[in-house]
């Protein structure tokens, strides 16, 4: 019994290090009927897979974004699209004088649906990167949609390239 008048019994049950007490209220040694005390509460199924919201976050304009701009574009991969996602891409060149981050912003197609968001990525004075449809190893040049099928109509597409506050920089077509 401890100290406060409480005594509780030990259970042993198997765990994955072999056996582990669970503690369990001796209900009469504190003057309880088990048949006032409430049942645990379970959670629906459906609670179970809660995804966890994430924030909204504005990300601070760093640098001119008016000189960031779509310098090429390659709609119509080589080849057959399905087989050959990476040859549709997309170029952006900083053409200022300041580095630029352009973390948040998208690259939307013809239907105006968000294609892609750009995680923290600088770019500087000068300096191009490739978005590829497909998927691939990121690097200071290159970045990947992640994408398993085409993104970009073959004749007609249109890519806008917008910042985090929604605001198009540029959009070109091919």
């Amino acid at each position: 019994m401890r100290s406060d008048g409480i005594s509780y019994s030990v259970k042993t049950g198997k765990n994955l290090g072999g056996l582990a007490p669970t503690l369990t209220p001796n209900l009469q040694a504190i003057g309880t009927n088990a048949s006032t005390v409430p049942p645990i509460p379970t959670l629906p199924a459906a609670a179970i897979n809660i995804s966890n919201p994430q924030p909204s976050i504005t990300v601070p304009q760093i640098g001119t974004a008016a000189a960031v701009v779509i310098s090429a574009t390659q709609f119509n991969a080589p080849g057959d699209d399905r087989q050959n996602v990476n040859g549709e891409w997309i170029q952006l060149t900083n053409l200022g004088d300041d580095t630029v981050l352009i973390a948040g912003w998208t690259l939307s197609d013809n239907s105006r649906n968000v294609q892609y968001t750009f995680p923290a990525v600088y770019l500087v004075p000068n300096e191009t990167v490739t978005i590829f449809s497909g998927t691939g190893t990121l690097n200071n040049t290159a970045l990947f949609m992640g994408k398993t099928e085409p993104v970009w109509g073959n004749s007609g597409d249109i890519a806008i390239l917008k910042d985090g506050n929604g605001k198009i920089i540029d959009q070109k077509s091919e």
